[in-house]
């Protein structure tokens, strides 16, 4: 006796969901559980924004849709089956558990091959027989298709022959036309580019996350494609980050101002607290220029449109991506990200470095040189960004981002960005775009490594009148296997950056292959590449054209200015992060926008966070840095003075060393760009102006 049509839905579901739990339970079982508070916190989130709750019912809506399609496929065949078959009841319901199962063996095995880190990888201890995993997922494949598929297949063919014959042609001719339009709209163009208007350069930036010139010169036999990009043009290995964070230090590069200017004092601070007229690309918009920027992780950077961008090329920015990147791992979410345009449904999570068990490099960078439109009339802008060298230095294969300890991890991942920007670069070439362009080689700020050398003081370098000094411990203390950045102001690894400027066609012979051992900022490739281009430049701005033979660039006594970001009491150092403790304490300083979803700062906050800052005025030898105790207690303000090529420093008791410093200049610097900031400072100094004098009268 043949089921009721019904009942026959509610038993195949039944099973289906039965599956579905019980190998989603299986791998939860040895997965990380969602710690205490965690709940609570993004309940928080969803309560202030009505547009986080829409984006976590859309993603739910569409996992939902995902699971739910093999089950309509399953239930149609196996009717079908059991139609032409005449089966009973109890075979139809074999047949259906046979198709289920040859289907989660091949979800599970194609998984396993395509997402390693997956927590659903290792669950059936038969795929871990190496290439045994790859036949058995091909063998269950063929099984699945035959009995998934196979049999609507036939019967729709057959549907289509017993049409009249002019239906059906109409039909066959609509389906060739739909796969011809589907194949030409979904096949990747790589049209070369020529570009009409040729005296207008391409400008590429080509930005690389937590990455120092220490890395590379502590690491001389790897990188070598990356060196041999900086060595092949002009390149300024004394560069400073305005801020050791990627937005501020973006919003600086893109501005050519100091944070204190432009309004970027911290991440994700509020995005109407930046001023927005002078930046780059609206700059180069107006001059022609197609304009667009992509990074491949943003719930630390809000750059936007906004910033005069045509274009952003990347995951979509806001609160979602925190907390959907956690519950990502599941095997038809994974599969389906690796269809093409899967990035339209799953915004948050497709190409997006933070969610690890997703990401590849190559993916990416193929995603992106698809989306650089091959534009005939305009010349490009071409800002990027490549995350993958930040903690925690994984993706999706995972077997590269293994190491040994935490430098390995980095070194892994910066030669995996090493072979994204030979991707781009490749990719460019191909499109004509490096015909006639500019190239700017850079990153936001370094990390932290314990290096030897990564401090600008030497902490045995210190007179003994210091020796009794408040801060004496605290500044020794400082090297004490510290990584991260933006925390700690005389850490050179994390305030020196990579910046190099290269030429092609015409532009190659006017920035040959040299270094340039002169100070510099973030703040001065805005300028530089405006005066390369040909373009006027504003007047206002904090940095520099690096190549000016006239003012301030040539003059020894150049300055700039670096500051800290938020300094959390629960990131002592970034690979012992406790995140659910970092969460709570975050929890006191952001807050989701109702409009956006975005995470920003909360304004109330601002002054408290900035009366913690640091701040450092830099020459070419010399600093001058502003210091505040962790806790925060105002009677522990310092400054301390730092010869940087020999280690010597100072916190008010080497008058011997005050006297040689050009002491006067860096204070009169730091008293024009810092103002109201360093006002507790005024004590401290009064005393550094006076000892060089007093010193001077002795001798």
């Amino acid at each position: 006796m043949k089921q009721k049509k019904p009942l026959d839905i509610i038993l195949y579901t039944t099973i289906y969901a039965v599956f579905i739990v019980a190998i989603y339970k299986s791998a939860l079982i040895s997965h990380t559980q969602i710690e205490p508070g965690r709940e609570e916190l993004v309940l928080e989130y969803i309560h202030q924004s009505p547009t986080l709750l829409l984006q976590f019912l859309l993603f739910a809506l569409a996992v939902i849709i995902i699971h739910i399609t093999p089950l309509v496929f399953l239930t149609i065949s196996t009717r079908t089956a059991q139609h032409y078959l005449n089966f009973s009841a109890l075979s139809s319901t074999l047949y259906f558990t046979v198709s289920l199962i040859s289907m989660w063996v091949a979800i599970l095995a194609f998984n396993k091959q395509y997402f390693p880190a997956s927590m659903f990888a290792n669950i059936l201890p038969i795929l871990n027989q190496g290439n045994q995993s790859h036949i058995l997922g091909f063998f269950s494949l063929i099984i699945t298709v035959t009995t998934g598929i196979l049999p609507i297949i036939i019967t729709t063919i057959k549907r289509i022959l017993s049409l009249k014959i002019l239906d059906r042609n109409r039909l066959i001719l609509i389906i060739v036309a739909s796969l011809t339009t589907t194949i030409i709209t979904f096949t990747p163009k790589d049209n070369k580019a020529t570009i009409k208007n040729t005296t207008k350069p391409n400008i590429i930036f080509i930005g690389i996350d937590s990455t120092s010139p220490l890395h590379l010169q502590h690491n001389p036999n790897e990188f070598i494609y990356l060196k041999s990009l900086i060595n092949s043009g002009t390149s300024f290995p004394q560069t400073i980050t305005p801020l050791a964070r990627t937005f501020p230090a973006w919003t600086s590069i893109l501005s050519g101002k100091y944070p204190i200017h432009n309004g970027a004092r911290f991440n994700l601070i509020p995005i109407e607290e930046i001023s927005h007229q002078n930046f780059l690309p609206k700059i180069l918009k107006r001059h022609g220029y197609n304009t667009i920027y992509a990074q491949d992780e943003r719930k630390f950077n809000n750059l936007d449109e906004s910033f005069g961008f045509d274009k952003i090329i990347g995951p979509s920015v806001g609160a979602a991506e925190f907390i959907l990147t956690k519950v990502s791992d599941l095997p038809f979410l994974n599969l389906f990200l690796l269809l093409p345009y899967s990035e339209y449904i799953f915004p948050q999570i497709a190409y997006n470095r933070a969610d690890y068990i997703h990401y590849s490099p190559e993916n990416f960078a193929n995603y992106l040189t698809r989306n650089i439109p091959v534009d005939k009339t305009k010349p490009l802008f071409l800002a990027t960004h490549f995350c993958l060298a930040h903690f925690p230095y994984k993706w999706r294969n995972q077997i590269r981002g293994k190491g040994k300890n935490f430098e390995d991890g980095h070194k892994a991942a910066l030669a995996a960005v090493q072979d994204q920007i030979k991707q781009l670069l490749s990719s460019l070439k191909k499109k004509g775009y490096l015909e006639n362009s500019l190239l700017v080689l850079l990153s936001d700020h370094g990390e932290s490594m314990s290096y030897p050398d990564g401090l600008w003081i030497d902490t045995k370098k210190a007179s003994t009148a210091d020796q009794n000094r408040p801060f004496f411990d605290y500044i020794s203390n400082m090297k004490s296997g510290y990584s991260g950045h933006g925390t700690k102001i005389i850490d050179r690894t994390q305030y020196t950056t990579l910046l190099t400027f290269k030429g092609y066609g015409k532009y190659s012979s006017i920035l040959p292959s040299r270094v340039s051992n002169k100070l510099a900022s973030l703040v001065d490739i805005m300028p530089t590449i405006l005066a390369l281009s040909n373009n006027p430049i504003p007047t206002d701005l904090d940095g520099h054209n690096l190549f000016s033979k006239h003012g301030k660039t040539n003059n020894k006594k150049r300055m700039v200015l670096a500051e800290t970001g938020i300094i959390f009491s629960s990131l002592t150092s970034i690979d012992k992060i406790d995140e659910n403790s970092l969460l709570r304490e975050a929890s006191i300083y952001y807050i989701i926008s109702p409009n956006n979803a975005r995470i920003i700062l909360k304004k109330d906050r601002l002054k408290n966070l900035l009366n913690n800052k640091h701040y450092a005025i830099h020459m070419d030898d010399w600093m001058l840095a502003f210091l505040r105790t962790p806790n925060g207690d105002k009677n522990y303000r310092h400054i301390l003075l730092v010869h940087k090529p020999s280690g010597r420093w100072t916190l008010g008791g080497d008058r011997e060393l005050i006297n040689e410093s050009p002491i006067q200049l860096l204070i009169s610097e730091a008293k024009r760009l810092l103002v109201d900031e360093i006002e507790e400072f005024s004590s401290n100094l009064y005393f550094f102006e006076t000892s060089a004098d007093h010193y001077r009268t002795r001798k």
